[in-house]
């Protein structure tokens, strides 16, 4: 297994670092026919994809190997789902294809989920193409079920909507962790042996 870390993305990381990153790893999503954003966004746009939520990124050797942004609950996005209380959505997550089958794509999901159950959202979701099956199959292996479709606008294909229900802290327990704690939980889990694909 490789070695690696999970943390937030900040400014001293590369944009065009990420970009290049999501269009390695979004490639075979082309190869389907899908035209997904990620396959050739510019780094433009995934700062302002990234600046929608709370971006992490996964960090082996002194580079980004893997990402997704977070979001709250949207009122006026155009996926149903994502409208309703009490559900986050994660978008642009992606792993280098080097380093996919490590456990950074696992390892991230659990952080994700950590981050909605913090802020006492009951699911997690997320959409990808219908036809991209072995993704698809991925996200049920990690607990994702399907919950609807979708197609966006100027997008050549239809999207899967998937969910994951998440067990919450009691009210009075969330309410007392802090931003500085959240983010040493964080820390600390990203580096527990459990949570790097490293057992």
């Amino acid at each position: 297994m490789k070695n690696f870390a999970i943390r937030r993305f900040n400014s001293n990381d590369s944009l065009e670092e990420v970009t290049h990153m999501l269009h390695r790893a979004f490639a075979p999503m082309a190869v389907l026919g899908a035209n997904c954003l990620c396959v050739d966004q510019s780094p433009s746009t995934t700062r302002a994809r990234m600046a929608r939520g709370d971006c992490l990124v996964a960090v082996a050797d002194r580079r980004i190997v893997g990402t997704l942004t977070l979001e709250s609950c949207d009122p006026s996005s155009a996926v149903a789902h994502y409208r309703k209380p009490g559900v986050a959505s994660l978008h642009q997550f992606a792993v280098d294809p080097v380093y996919q089958g490590a456990g950074v794509g696992r390892s991230m999901l659990k952080v994700a989920t950590m981050w909605a159950r913090m802020r006492q959202f009951g699911e997690l979701a997320l959409d990808t193409p219908v036809l991209a099956l072995d993704v698809r199959s991925y996200y049920a292996r990690q607990g994702f079920r399907r919950v609807g479709g979708m197609r966006v606008a100027g997008r050549c294909y239809d999207s899967v909507v998937m969910s994951k229900s998440i067990s919450l802290e009691p009210r009075t327990h969330a309410g007392v962790v802090g931003r500085a704690a959240e983010l040493a939980t964080l820390a600390r889990d990203a580096q527990d042996p459990a949570h790097r694909g490293l057992h």
